[in-house]
């Protein structure tokens, strides 16, 4: 898998994104183990899979494409889990605005990462 070369630097958005995902994913993680109906077992499942967002938010600061595609992936089950979700309305739209704003700041950034070759 191809990087982009040392020369090219990742847009300001993208470590934008890099912190809002590692907040946002704090705050899921918080809620999942807070939660009585998984058992240990449940919440280090799903505590490890929210948090590998942080890891793909990573990859796509690194200019790697495939981060990039599956953080907007991820991000777009948040809006299931915020449509689906027993919280009150403000995290709700919290979490939505999240999401779109992630998505947003990497669509924006698109244009930064290398062009992909067919060989």
């Amino acid at each position: 898998m191809e990087t982009a070369d040392t020369t090219t630097r990742a847009p300001a958005a993208l470590t934008v994104v890099l912190v809002l995902v590692t907040i946002e994913t704090i705050a899921e993680v918080a809620f999942v183990i807070a939660r009585d109906d998984y058992g240990p077992g449940g919440k280090a499942l799903v505590g490890g899979l929210v948090a590998m967002k942080i890891f793909l938010a990573i990859s796509a600061r690194r200019l790697q494409a495939g981060g990039a595609l599956g953080l907007l992936l991820f991000e777009l089950v948040g809006i299931l889990v915020a449509i689906g979700a027993a919280w009150s309305l403000t995290l709700r739209l919290v979490l939505v605005a999240c999401v779109i704003t992630v998505y947003v700041l990497v669509l924006s950034s698109l244009h930064a990462f290398p062009t992909p070759e067919i060989r």
